[in-house]
């Protein structure tokens, strides 16, 4: 699970909400990771903001849970990114 941008930004927060029925009506914060301020640029990369879920570390997500990415400010570009399995 990560989060980059594709507008320049000042720092932000990027939070991680949980929908336990899936309905979207309630939502529980539950993780938020610093995003650096960046300057989009075609010469300079710019770093993930890992929230440390992997293979060996799952998140693991009740039937019909879902989850929702936000950021702390009003700023545009923000996308999230989750992979994950069905086991």
């Amino acid at each position: 699970m990560t989060a980059v941008t594709r507008a320049s930004l000042t720092a932000t927060e990027c939070q991680l909400f949980r929908d336990h029925d899936g309905t979207g009506t309630v939502k529980r914060f539950f993780a938020s990771r610093l995003m650096p301020a960046v300057t989009v640029s075609p010469s300079t990369a710019q770093a993930a903001v890992d929230f440390g879920y992997s293979d060996g570390a799952p998140l693991l997500l009740g039937a019909g849970e879902k989850l929702y990415g936000a950021i702390g400010q009003a700023q545009a570009g923000v996308v999230f990114c989750v992979e994950g399995a069905d086991y």
